[in-house]
């Protein structure tokens, strides 16, 4: 049996991946949305991270996990 803690952090977790993909696959729209609603996240590192994640994925290499930016 999950106990709350362990599935509020795996919906939490599940949340960050969500934002990390929009923010891979629709780029600006995406960050617009999240800064929206996380005044307090970093536009520019966001926008860093999309453009890194972009050219990793036009080179074929695996974007690294970048989660931990999201919402600091």
């Amino acid at each position: 049996m999950m106990d709350h803690q362990s599935q509020t952090y795996r919906q939490h977790f599940q949340q960050l991946e969500n934002w990390r993909d929009r923010i891979i696959n629709e780029g600006p729209t995406a960050i617009e949305a999240l800064i929206e609603k996380y005044p307090q996240a970093d536009r520019q590192q966001l926008r860093n991270l999309q453009r890194q994640a972009s050219r990793e994925l036009a080179e074929k290499k695996a974007p690294l996990p970048r989660v931990r930016f999201l919402l600091i």
